[in-house]
């Protein structure tokens, strides 16, 4: 049987889920887009890892990664 169900603890995936944890969670992001999100991650990847194997693993995996969803999410709680 295929599970085609990817979601991660009520997020979409395991690597929005991830970043979010890792990254933005506790922060005050609800003025960033999507975008700006994905920009600020891979700045704080390439200022912080060495170039080679692990930053390529890095930034592959945010490829994974639903900026919408994590901005969004800021969204919300800065209207509640």
């Amino acid at each position: 049987m295929n599970n085609t169900n990817n979601t991660y603890n009520g997020w979409s995936n395991y690597a929005t889920w991830r970043i979010n944890l890792e990254i933005f969670d506790g922060g005050e992001f609800s003025n960033m887009s999507g975008c700006e999100m994905r920009e600020f991650v891979e700045e704080l990847i390439e200022n912080e890892t060495p170039e080679g194997l692990a930053r390529d693993y890095a930034l592959a995996f945010i490829a994974d990664v639903d900026w919408m969803e994590i901005r969004e999410h800021y969204e919300e709680l800065a209207t509640a």
